[in-house]
């Protein structure tokens, strides 16, 4: 038997298979403590063809909800060539991911809104983007609308979004796989 100068933990065979059995429990735990993350998949509103992958990422441990975009090659080129037309230097991003602030969540619903600016000299000039995702129906809706010189411009859009695939982890494993189905 060995002690550790004066200490109160004994190194012993019995000891031994105790803080082994201890860690690996502590370690069990750890691993499924998983982000909380849903991805819903597949949401292209209008079922277009220019994208190769359409999806929204909600992480509810950050608070932020990803629209991530991949665009196809024919895209990439019809909008850098729509940008050329207008004088913008630079090819269209393949891959575009927006990120919007979780404003609100619980075991069905989540709520993402934030604003940008149109032009960067110009503070009173946004768009505000708002998503109501009803997780059970994965049904995203999307509305955007224009803010100039502190007047809303237009009526802005609004698009629903039915995604055709879901996933998500949680500390406890596939919770919000069931809270989803």
């Amino acid at each position: 038997m060995i002690l550790f100068s004066g200490s109160w933990f004994e190194y012993s065979g019995a000891g031994m298979k105790k803080l082994l059995l201890s860690l690996l429990f502590l370690m069990m735990i750890a691993v499924s403590a998983e982000a909380k993350t849903i991805t819903l998949s597949k949401c292209d509103p209008s079922g277009m063809e220019e994208y190769e992958k359409y999806d929204f990422v909600i992480d509810l441990d950050n608070k932020i909800l990803k629209n991530i975009k991949i665009y196809n090659d024919k895209a990439v080129e019809k909008y850098t060539q729509n940008r050329k037309k207008l004088g913008i230097s630079g090819a269209v991003e393949k891959i575009k991911i927006n990120e919007y602030k979780i404003v609100y969540s619980d075991s069905q619903f989540v709520k993402a809104s934030q604003k940008f600016l149109i032009f960067e000299n110009k503070p009173d000039n946004i768009q505000q983007f708002d998503f109501d995702i009803d997780l059970k129906k994965k049904i995203l809706n999307h509305t955007r609308v224009q803010i100039i010189n502190g007047v809303v411009v237009g009526d802005g859009y609004k698009i629903q979004y039915e995604c055709e695939k879901s996933s998500g982890g949680s500390g406890a494993k596939g919770v919000l796989d069931k809270i989803l189905r």
